[in-house]
């Protein structure tokens, strides 16, 4: 039986990243969450996590946070 969720997710996100490329801008990485609890991020050609995923309430990247606008050049 197929993941419909899951291949959904799939298609959605590869004709983000083509929308995006065909604008002229690259995508580094995508980040995939349910809106509950665990979001992890995936090597594009391999779909391997490259991280441990991040939990909700997790606080291990609270610090870094307030510099993220600025590292993907937004204004703050």
């Amino acid at each position: 039986m197929p993941c419909r969720s899951g291949d959904d997710a799939a298609r959605v996100t590869r004709e983000a990243i083509d929308t995006a490329e065909t604008s002229g801008y690259h995508v580094p990485a995508v980040g995939i969450t349910n809106h509950r609890e665990t979001t992890a991020i995936r090597e594009r050609a391999s779909g391997r996590p490259v991280h441990p995923a991040i939990v909700w309430r997790d606080r291990r990247t609270a610090k870094a946070c307030p510099d993220l606008p600025l590292a993907a050049g937004l204004a703050r």
